[in-house]
């Protein structure tokens, strides 16, 4: 019991809602919102406005719908079921049709807990924080690519700047291609320059007079023999 109290008391008393078609429940007492009672366990609930108990009972393995928690006699509903909460029930909830004056089942008869979010409202949410992701992506990409664009821009750039730096010290190289061009002519040209022609000429005339000084002293020597 001690143990109870201490667990009831560290939070704060739930709260689910009774809930079915209106053609069949409207008016219904015991539809509606249920409070937890603090300090029981199994837990039990009661009506907010009615009396009425939403409670577990362990023997039946059921909850149940009635005006006496204290027993499992005179429910108005009723589900088999060993969910811990009756908002976790998976089967059908049966009834008391007083115009067929016997238990009947309603598939859409729920008992979600008050302020829960439904399937569809979490689905939303859900789809909700997948648009905002694939936003955050896509920015993040729209960024990257700007990024990209703008280094390419400032690469492009770099070499307009070397392409201008190269064309303004073009003059120079054509000199230097041109010098290397005369070094080139001249290497062809090497034959028949103007010293070459000089020395060959001084050549050519210093073995013409070796040739006469050797006929001058062959004939001198043809004179003598004859003598």
């Amino acid at each position: 019991e001690e143990e109870i109290k201490a667990w009831a008391g560290s939070r704060e008393a739930q709260r689910f809602e009774m809930k079915g078609p209106k053609e069949k429940f409207d008016g219904a007492p015991f539809m509606g919102v249920y409070v937890e009672m603090i300090g029981f366990k199994p837990p039990v609930y009661k009506h907010e406005e009615n009396e009425f108990f939403l409670y577990y009972w362990k023997l039946k393995k059921q909850w149940i719908v009635g005006r006496d928690w204290k027993t499992d006699q005179g429910p108005c509903m009723f589900v088999e079921s060993e969910a811990p909460t009756p908002d976790r029930v998976q089967t059908y909830w049966n009834f008391w049709d007083p115009d067929l004056n016997e238990w009947s089942y309603d598939e859409d008869i729920w008992c979600p807990k008050v302020g829960a979010k439904t399937a569809d409202e979490n689905v939303e949410q859900e789809m909700d924080a997948e648009a905002a992701a694939a936003a955050v992506t896509k920015s993040a990409q729209e960024a990257e690519r700007k990024a990209e664009e703008a280094k390419k821009k400032e690469q492009e750039k770099g070499t307009e700047g070397h392409s201008d730096s190269n064309a303004s010290t073009s003059p120079s190289n054509e000199m230097e291609i041109d010098g290397t061009g005369e070094k080139k002519e001249g290497k062809k040209k090497k034959g028949t320059s103007v010293d070459d022609v000089d020395s060959s000429s001084g050549a050519k005339e210093e073995g013409e007079g070796a040739d006469e000084k050797v006929s001058s002293n062959e004939e001198n020597d043809s004179s003598a023999a004859k003598g």
